[in-house]
């Protein structure tokens, strides 16, 4: 079976779709949910105490809800930006084979068999292959030679995913 190389970038469209699946895949939750949360609770709080015809610790439970809020939101957009960035930053750049997938950087090759593959997700004609450490590897028909590589490297990856996802449509 031939190797089926791949190179090239991700658009920053599709680069914020891998940043946003990767989020919603993360472990545990984030300084900014628990802030944005936190926010929530204490406005539900300052309106409690205003039909207690309590204004007083109404502003002061309804500005720490805004403040909370605020920076938590402020928190979580920076989160999205940087992961975004460094996503659309990066170079992928390998092969699809019968064996697996290689990764190539200008130090080091690696090869992930099919089995390090948790399962595959498709946004459009972005699909992305994750592996079980929740690694992304993100192919767009862009990165390949032509439209029948794109279509013959994605033909491999559900064939060899498939039982562990197949190509979910991560698009909903």
């Amino acid at each position: 079976m031939p190797e089926i190389r791949f190179r090239g970038r991700l658009p920053k469209g599709s680069a914020a779709i891998v940043a946003r699946s990767a989020r919603k895949r993360g472990r545990g939750v984030t300084v900014s949910s628990l802030m944005i949360g936190a926010g929530a609770v204490f406005f539900a709080l300052g309106a409690f105490q205003l039909f207690k015809d309590n204004s007083d610790g109404a502003f002061q439970w309804l500005v720490l809800a805004f403040v909370l809020g605020s920076v938590g939101i402020g928190l979580r957009w920076s989160e999205n930006r940087a992961s975004r960035s460094a996503i659309a930053a990066q170079e992928f750049r390998g092969t699809v084979t019968a064996e697996g997938i290689t990764l190539e950087d200008p130090t080091a090759q690696t090869l992930f068999r099919w089995p390090a593959f948790a399962n595959l997700e498709r946004h459009g004609d972005l699909v992305i292959a994750w592996l079980a450490t929740r690694a992304a590897l993100p192919l767009i028909p862009e990165m390949f030679e032509s439209p029948a590589a794109y279509q013959a490297a994605c033909a491999l990856l559900v064939s060899n995913i498939s039982g562990r996802g197949d190509l979910i449509d991560g698009s909903r």
